[in-house]
């Protein structure tokens, strides 16, 4: 014979579907997740957090400078005005400039991977930290 209360336990297990479409977005997640990724009783790993987003957002500057050097290089082929070095000095700017640029290219598409391996070392810790929590969380919920 079936559990006159199942029902009430049936319930209580599965949310309502407003509820788990409302956390199904990118906004909902973050709300959910906000306190793992910012642990309040834990000020290293705030820090963690903030100099992850410093350095994103300087290997994004980085990232959109790249089409720059590569404007400047050809400007400086072409010999238009818009390249650093001006075309006034003819050797500098016939072996220089291009050189220059194709060289400051290469060393920003080094910095882009230095910094994002850089940003992925310093955010793993916090990353562990929130895995950790939520994986204790869900194991105390199954047992």
């Amino acid at each position: 014979m079936a559990d006159p209360d199942s029902h009430l336990h049936a319930d209580a297990v599965e949310p309502p579907a407003s509820n788990s479409s409302d956390k199904a977005t990118l906004v909902g997640t973050l709300v959910h997740l906000w306190p793992f990724i910012w642990p309040g009783d834990r000020a290293d790993l705030k820090m963690r957090v903030v100099w992850s987003v410093v350095l994103l957002l300087i290997a994004k500057v980085a990232t959109l400078s790249v089409p720059f050097t590569f404007k400047w290089a050809i400007d400086a082929l072409n010999g238009v005005g818009s390249a650093p070095v001006e075309p006034s000095n003819w050797a500098l700017w016939l072996i220089a400039s291009p050189l220059l640029m194709t060289i400051s290219y290469g060393a920003i598409r080094v910095l882009m991977a230095v910094l994002t391996q850089w940003r992925d070392g310093i955010f793993a810790r916090v990353a562990m930290h929130a895995l950790r929590k939520l994986a204790y969380i869900t194991f105390v919920h199954m047992h």
